[in-house]
């Protein structure tokens, strides 16, 4: 099975500056991963550096449409965020776009 998401030369450093892993190279191939290891691994620190919302606004009433942008741009990790409501993308603070193209044999990678 080809990869879903492959991610290379991943570092994460605690304030206190102990580094939890560097130059961490993954992929996810699968429809449902396990995050695992020992503790103090780093694997929570992982997990909460990512944020991944589809269409989070579908079947949303305004007041939680809202709530919902509050909870986005307070986030302090990575957010990415595929909505088709321009007003939500709007608010959430997006400060960078990665615009996704049709892929064509031969054309340089992203």
């Amino acid at each position: 099975m080809s990869p879903v998401v492959v991610a290379r030369g991943v570092t994460y450093e605690l304030p206190n500056g102990r580094r939890l892993f560097e130059n961490l190279t993954f992929s996810l191939s699968s429809r449902v991963t396990g995050l695992v290891g020992p503790n103090g691994a780093g694997k929570t620190c992982l997990a909460r550096e990512l944020m991944l919302l589809d269409e989070p606004t579908n079947n949303l009433d305004i007041y939680n449409v809202e709530f919902l942008e509050r909870i986005v741009s307070g986030f302090q990790g990575a957010v990415v965020v595929v909505p088709h409501d321009a007003r939500f993308f709007q608010h959430c603070g997006i400060d960078q776009e990665l615009v996704l193209q049709p892929f064509q044999s031969g054309s340089p990678e992203i």
